[in-house]
């Protein structure tokens, strides 16, 4: 299982639509070097920047990978975010202030502004 893929009852409810996913099922194959990076990736960066909890943690492609398969090896299209930021941040198109909500079939192309406005927003609860 992918960590970084959807729920299951999600991918399914997107393949009805027709509608990319992630994961190798459908879209865009993987590199072989994928794995490899992204232990890498959240060994180098191991807590969510909206949160910097370090559990539950997923690599989110800024740039969907679907889109820009090209850059999914590439670390500055990479962060990394717990399994709910991931939702809540990165799959938000404008981010959790905006009018859309989280969708996985979406990106946020400001997801570290939004991030770390998440999480400046924590350090000044009471």
């Amino acid at each position: 299982t992918n960590p970084d893929s959807p729920p299951p009852d999600q991918v399914a409810e997107a393949q009805d639509w027709g509608e990319f996913t992630y994961g190798d099922s459908v879209g865009a194959d993987r590199s072989g070097k994928w794995p490899t990076v992204r232990k890498r990736f959240v060994e180098d960066h191991p807590t969510c920047i909206a949160c910097d909890s370090p559990s539950g943690l997923n690599v989110h492609h800024i740039k969907p990978f679907h889109v820009h398969p090209e850059l999914e090896l590439d670390p500055k299209n990479l962060c990394v975010l717990c399994r709910e930021h991931h939702f809540h941040i990165g799959h938000d198109p404008d981010g959790p202030w905006g009018p859309k909500g989280p969708n996985w079939k979406l990106s946020n192309p400001n997801v570290r502004r939004d991030a770390r406005k998440h999480r400046d927003s924590l350090s000044l609860a009471p």
